[in-house]
């Protein structure tokens, strides 16, 4: 088979075959506890991720730089986003 096939396609068959169970229980207590445990854990582990890459960059001159550039395009003159970014991934 095609690897994108290989990659991809049993993910998306467990999210299909696992829908129709999840519906089933959803209105369980249990599961609404746990569901909001696991999305305490994933904001927590985005945060640490965050954390971890803007200390490294943010804090330097040049991508300090350049993200407050960014910004000032993006808000007060209105610049397209694909443009910002196109010129930002090109310094």
């Amino acid at each position: 088979m095609h690897p994108v096939i290989d990659i991809f396609l049993p993910s998306f068959l467990f999210v299909f075959a696992g829908t129709a169970y999840l519906v089933r229980i959803e209105s369980s207590p249990y599961v609404k506890a746990f569901l909001k445990t696991v999305n305490v854990a994933a904001v927590g582990a985005i945060l640490g991720a965050l954390w971890t890459l803007s200390r490294t960059t943010l804090f330097h001159p040049f991508p300090a730089v350049l993200f407050i550039a960014a910004l000032i395009a993006l808000h007060r003159f209105k610049i397209n986003f694909l443009l910002v970014l196109g010129v930002g991934a090109a310094l």
